[in-house]
């Protein structure tokens, strides 16, 4: 090669990269049985990660959502009460209508108690729990709540 004249390398449009093959590059990547063995590598290690997740999911709060992305199932300790609430679709705070179901533990105040709770239009329908205080006797919380108002439809019972 001349003094005079550069590497071809050097030239057009790659001037000043360095090129390089891809063969050998990536040894066992190609050949016969080369996509056989990535997808059982892949395989090999989803299992592996399945098998660390176990049998439980551990999280601060569920929720399931419908297929308009509205949350109508939500499971979260609120406070230290363990809460599940089942939401009817269309409704949210403050006029949400759902099923509360609850659990504290004897550090929450009314004391160790469980129960549930009916929400229709954001009014409290029906409270019903039992608690206790340490070591005491179970009793009951709540056994009732003021029934909503029926609604005003026009030919209904209620506007006669």
């Amino acid at each position: 090669m001349a003094a005079d004249k550069p590497p071809p390398e050097a030239t057009g449009s790659g001037a000043g990269k360095r090129r390089t093959s891809r063969r050998g590059a990536r040894p066992g990547r190609r050949g016969p049985g080369a996509l056989e063995q990535r997808v059982a590598a892949l395989e090999a290690g989803l299992a592996a990660a399945l098998d660390r997740l176990g049998a439980e999911l551990r999280t601060a709060r569920l929720v399931v959502i419908d297929g308009s992305g509205a949350e109508r199932i939500v499971g979260e300790v609120v406070d230290g009460t363990a809460e599940l609430r089942l939401d009817l679709p269309g409704t949210a705070p403050p006029r949400r209508t759902s099923l509360l179901v609850f659990a504290s533990p004897s550090g929450v105040e009314p004391g160790e108690a469980v129960g549930l709770q009916l929400w229709v239009g954001g009014e409290l329908a029906l409270d019903l729990g039992i608690s206790r205080e340490l070591g005491g006797p179970w009793r009951t919380v709540h056994a009732a709540a003021a029934a909503p108002e029926p609604e005003q439809r026009p030919g209904s019972a209620t506007e006669r």
